[in-house]
């Protein structure tokens, strides 16, 4: 069973959002840290099938 297994990649369209600051991202946090700020778990998710 393992071996059929497939790999499932995540990721994001986008992620410089200025109005994310404070919502999504710490407002402590520096805009040259957001992007590796996407690594944290994310607390919900959407899922788009086109």
């Amino acid at each position: 069973m393992l071996g059929s297994m497939r790999a499932i990649h995540l990721g994001t369209s986008g992620y410089v959002y200025k109005h994310w600051k404070g919502l999504f991202y710490p407002s402590e946090l520096p805009a040259s840290r957001w992007l590796p700020d996407m690594r944290r778990p994310p607390e919900t998710e959407e899922s788009r099938t086109a």
